[in-house]
């Protein structure tokens, strides 16, 4: 039972008494005896290895990130140790979690199943569930249990009292599984354990990080009162190490082991003399950049054991200085544009950018930049607002921009700058709610007709020459390489060779892009290289006029003060995965953003940043680099603190989660992604760095997942699940769950409007 009383118990039992002194929580400096002149034993201190680096990740910070084994699995609810298991709560059954007033935390089901994704490395032999009737009250609800499509427990009976129930579950196999309840009426879990082997006994469930005090000495641990196993799934960087404190009043068993792809490494097993603090270093440094499991395990009879502040440390290296604040952004954002499009991304490109080019070594690349959804509305929502698009809800085609929901424009604005913005797109207008916090806000869209760069850029450096002496911000979004493929032929001439005699006209518009998608025009390899070069003329026309506005930053003397942010909303598949356009599935070519960032104070020309970055994050690092306050309601940090020291002051992996309106979720950690389905589960997993192209997916849908792709498929559920279920990433390194939600409606559209969105479509 977890309540108050047990918590103060349990701690107080693991404390013991001290005065203040002793149970500081700092790290002790190891020991040994000597004997002076007067015969008198003084200590000869050996300076701690925390002094000897810095602090990457702190694990005590992320104990309910761990996975926790406890003779089997044993799932906290009402924490955030239960996303790992649901999914964050996305399309597994999961309602609510909640807590009594006595302290106890809870989770309540909803509708008839409430699905849990286990990876399983021995088979639980039984099935024992601390639960009541949703809000104590009711009748007594009936629950059932299933792993995949087969039943393993029927009718367990739950009251309307706190209370555990136990049934033994048979032939479960090893490997990834789903474990589903359903109940006749809603429940509140407090806690499920799924032990591995025949027993009586009731499970030790404490929380997980507890102050333990051992002889004069105190520290915050992770705590192990009997036998057990955390595991943490990690990326860690190059010369990384483990160091923590061990100690136990019992004779204990500490080991530490390491488990990837290419098998598993005990690293550490001690049994360190009781009553004493025992401080241990493990040499990670050979893990740097793959997926692994790091697990603490513990062996020993019930008492006071633990892991004393336990950190994953790199070397100590000197912040640089943070940079002058730039005065004036210029923020462009080329809709429809793929990152692959740029040798600075890609260096296989073959799409001529001349003025993008140059501008790529005057800034900081960031080669795997992300999108958080694939089209336009929801991802400049996000880029604007910095909340994901789960949180702010404006991703229908008619959905209306939530009015509370505070833009990069309006906190400029109200910091002293004049805002301007020039956009081509129907989708970024006044009718959506796009219009606040600008001084000048103009969209031209028209879908009837092209070349809409051509009068884009020219107005924008016009009103940028015209506010020059103002601190100002200028947005600019053009639409070009969107459907309708139509520039003129020296454009795309380069990219097909000879006379092009298929079934395309001169241009390539988007009722075609559906039949071709659609079958009902059927095209050769003749043709798709066709529409890939007309694609191709549209980034290469879009570049010529973006060269012109660049150029405009130079004659104005504005370069030195200015910072250039240049990206785009989503990017286009071209048959790459058998479709034509953007807005549905979540692979690389509609998700990837290029990303250039020029302000030579702040962000190194020609340096190439390969860390995983989300547009989520763009808003706060901009007015991190303006020198302006954070919008209060931000999800994403700013990355600049990486930049000054190289490894990150955020104390977690850099992730990248997208959304679909196909009812999909994607994220990337490292070089491993994942996107799964609201029904399916795993959907495909690629390893980008050995399958750039997302050809030769490690699971298939529906299938059980091959012995090689549990690990990394399992850090990426893990990310993915904590990312759901709190999009705010301060709260999540807090180890917190906070839901925060905008109503941002479908209205009414005029019809022009929802000719300009039919032609883009999103209708």
């Amino acid at each position: 039972m977890r309540s108050s009383a047990v918590v103060c118990w349990l701690s107080l039992l693991l404390l013991g008494c001290g005065n203040k002194s002793d149970s500081e929580g700092k790290a002790p400096a190891t020991s040994e005896g000597v004997v002076d002149g007067t015969s008198k034993t003084v200590a000869k201190k050996i300076p701690s290895a925390r002094l000897d680096g810095r602090v990457w990740r702190a694990l005590l910070n992320e104990a309910l990130r761990a996975e926790l084994d406890v003779a089997g699995s044993l799932v906290n609810f009402g924490t955030s140790d239960q996303h790992k298991y649901t999914r964050g709560g996305w399309a597994t059954g999961w309602g609510e979690s909640g807590n009594t007033e006595e302290g106890t935390q809870f989770a309540r089901t909803q509708g008839k199943e409430s699905k849990l994704n286990f990876w399983w490395r021995k088979p639980p032999m039984e099935i024992v569930i601390r639960a009541r009737t949703a809000g104590g009250a009711g009748s007594p609800a009936r629950l059932s249990a299933s792993i995949g499509k087969d039943d393993v427990v029927k009718d367990l009976l739950v009251t309307n009292e706190w209370q555990v129930v136990r049934a033994p579950i048979k032939d479960a196999k090893t490997g990834r599984n789903t474990l589903a309840l359903q109940s006749s009426a809603p429940i509140e879990v407090d806690w499920l354990w799924l032990p591995t082997m025949d027993t009586t006994s009731e499970v030790t469930n404490i929380p997980r990080v507890l102050p333990i005090k051992l002889g004069n000495r105190s520290r915050r641990a992770l705590a192990a009162p009997t036998s057990r196993a955390l595991s943490f799934f990690l990326h860690v960087p190059q010369g990384a190490k483990l160091v923590v404190d061990v100690g136990s009043d019992q004779d204990a068993t500490f080991s530490v082991s390491a488990h990837t792809e290419g098998g598993t490494e005990e690293l550490l097993v001690t049994t360190p003399e009781k009553d004493a603090w025992k401080e241990q270093v493990v040499d990670l440094s050979k893990y740097a950049g793959m997926p692994m499991r790091l697990e603490l395990r513990t062996e020993s009879t019930p008492g006071k054991t633990g892991w004393g502040e336990p950190e994953i440390l790199v070397a100590n290296k000197p912040e640089a200085a943070p940079g002058k604040p730039a005065k004036n952004l210029v923020y462009v954002v080329m809709d429809t544009t793929r990152a692959d499009a740029f040798a600075s991304v890609n260096p296989e490109a073959d799409v001529h950018t001349p003025a993008f080019d140059a501008l790529a070594l005057k800034s900081t690349t960031f080669a795997n930049a992300y999108n958080n959804e694939n089209w336009t509305k929801p991802s400049v929502t996000t880029m604007w607002s910095s909340l994901y698009p789960g949180t702010h809800g404006a991703r229908q085609a008619t959905s209306h921009v939530d009015d509370s929901i505070r833009f990069l424009p309006q906190q400029l604005k109200d910091n002293g700058f004049t805002t301007g913005a020039f956009v081509a797109n129907a989708v970024v207008s006044k009718t959506f709610g796009f219009d606040k916090g600008w001084s000048h806000f103009q969209n031209d869209s028209d879908h009837s007709k092209n070349g809409n760069a051509s009068r884009l850029y020219p107005n924008a450096a016009e009103w940028m020459e015209a506010h020059k002496d103002e601190r100002f911000f200028l947005y600019v979004q053009s639409v070009d390489p969107h459907t309708t493929y139509d520039v003129p032929k020296e454009y795309w001439s380069r990219y097909y060779e000879g006379a092009y005699k298929g079934k395309i006209g001169s241009s390539f518009d988007r009722e075609e892009q559906m039949i071709v998608d659609n079958g009902k025009l059927k095209v050769t390899d003749d043709d798709i290289k066709y529409i890939r070069a007309l694609y191709k003329g549209e980034v290469t026309y879009q570049d010529f006029y973006l060269g012109g506005l660049l150029k405009k930053i130079d004659e104005l003397g504005l370069s030195d003060d200015t910072l250039v942010v240049i990206t785009n909303d989503h990017g286009e598949e071209l048959q790459e995965h058998g479709s034509m356009g953007h807005g549905w599935p979540l692979f690389e070519e509609q998700i990837r953003a290029p990303l250039l960032m020029s302000y030579a104070p702040i962000f190194k020309p020609g340096q190439s940043i390969t860390e995983i970055i989300e547009h989520v994050d763009l808003a706060p690092t901009i007015l991190d680099a303006l020198g302006v306050e954070p919008m209060k309601s931000a999800e994403g940090l700013s990355f600049l603190p990486f930049l000054e020291d190289g490894i990150g002051k955020r104390q977690h992996p850099f992730t990248a989660v997208a959304w679909t309106r196909k009812g999909m979720r994607s994220i990337r950690v490292g070089d491993w992604k994942l996107i799964a389905g609201k029904n399916s589960g795993w959907m495909y997993l690629f390893n980008l760095k050995q399958d750039p192209g997302e050809q030769a997916s490690v699971v298939r849908k529906g299938k059980t997942p091959p012995i090689m792709a549990l690990l990394p498929g399992r850090l990426c559920d893990i990310y993915l699940g904590e990312a759901l279920a709190t999009h705010d990433k301060a709260k999540r390194l807090q180890g917190a769950g906070q839901v925060q939600r905008y109503n941002s409606p479908e209205i009414p559209v005029d019809d022009k409007t929802r000719r300009e969105l039919e032609a883009l479509g999103y209708l």
